[in-house]
């Protein structure tokens, strides 16, 4: 049941767990990437968290759990759209501290307060919410097919270009589309969509989503038949079999590449 406010009134959205942001672990880095994305702030005490579908409706329900909103989900029909809408001051407040206010996504930046580490729990809510997960057939230049991973996110001009540079230096940064005059994209196929995804999917505690789960599926069904895959997988069976004391050649021989292959691996660091 909602709860009497202090005037009398009775209150939309009422927060059990009004607590949740008040220290910030993958969890609550994960909800204020969502949010970031997705939330609309409409004053200094209510925010609403819309979404579409099915899959969105489990996405809202998950976001009302966690903060112990006691209302229902309000569902429109004409746009198969469920939201979820919350009351609470103290939240909202603490929000802002990480850019969340309202009209946030004329000027939306990467939060400065983010505690270290965080980053790509922070980014999964963002992709969560505002963000594409698919898998594709790419047409090569020789014409041949092959299935391509993509991840990508949209935003203002300054958080896109921000949340590029987060990544770790191992991915190599894919260039910036502009939209429209305020809104900007980056998009990361192949190999890097695949260690892009890696890296922001490695806390195993944090919400299953339909976008982890397309990542999940190309990971274990597709992924392992690429070329790219079996390359580094033969580099990771070549160092191993060169820590055992095998020469470059009997490792080629074992694991079924060229000699010069393994030398270039063992000139570049590589193994």
């Amino acid at each position: 049941m909602p709860k009497r406010a202090a005037d009398g009134h009775w209150t939309r959205g009422a927060v059990d767990h009004e607590e949740f942001f008040d220290e910030i672990g993958p969890i609550q880095a994960w909800l204020l990437g969502l949010l970031a994305a997705d939330g609309s702030v409409k004053n200094k005490s209510q925010i609403t968290f819309p979404q579409s579908g099915s899959d969105g409706k489990r996405l809202v329900e998950t976001v009302r759990s966690l903060l112990g909103v006691e209302n229902k989900l309000k569902y429109q029909v004409k746009v198969d759209s469920y939201s979820m809408n919350l009351c609470s001051e103290k939240i909202v407040s603490r929000l802002a501290e990480f850019g969340i206010v309202p009209r946030k996504s004329w000027g939306y930046e990467w939060p400065e307060r983010l505690p270290p580490g965080l980053a790509h729990d922070f980014l999964r809510g963002y992709i969560d919410g505002d963000g594409c997960v698919g898998i594709y057939d790419h047409l090569t230049d020789i014409g041949t097919t092959t299935t391509w991973l993509l991840v990508s996110w949209c935003g203002t001009k300054d958080f896109v270009a921000q949340s590029n540079q987060v990544l770790p230096d191992s991915i190599k940064r894919s260039k910036i589309r502009h939209l429209t005059r305020n809104t900007d994209e980056v998009r990361y196929h192949g190999r890097w969509a695949v260690e892009l995804g890696a890296w922001i999917w490695q806390d195993s505690d944090l919400p299953e989503t339909p976008k982890k789960a397309i990542y999940d599926e190309f990971v274990s069904d597709i992924y392992p038949h690429t070329k790219y895959y079996f390359h580094q997988e033969a580099k990771r069976r070549a160092t191993e079999l060169l820590a055992s004391g095998l020469g470059p050649v009997q490792v080629s021989e074992r694991i079924g590449v060229s000699w010069s292959s393994v030398y270039r691996w063992i000139r570049e660091g590589q193994c």
